[in-house]
């Protein structure tokens, strides 16, 4: 139990160190900083199922194309 929270509390330790490290270089090193943030975010846009014109659902790609043109 004392072994895990010691783990939990090194990676925080290390990923709190990591990310000021990357703030201080943005001047220098911005591809990286912007590669990280967006690794962390979580929402990931997609387009659901469109009707079409019978009423059934279109998920196929060149589909949802054709009814967004």
């Amino acid at each position: 139990m004392r072994a895990s929270r010691e783990a939990v509390l090194e990676i925080r330790r290390f990923k709190r160190n990591f990310e000021k490290k990357l703030a201080m270089n943005i001047d220098t090193d911005r591809k990286s900083f912007y590669a990280y943030v967006h690794s962390c975010l979580k929402a990931k846009t997609t387009v659901g199922p469109l009707a079409n014109e019978q009423g059934g659902a279109t998920v196929l790609p060149p589909e949802l194309a054709d009814r967004f043109n």
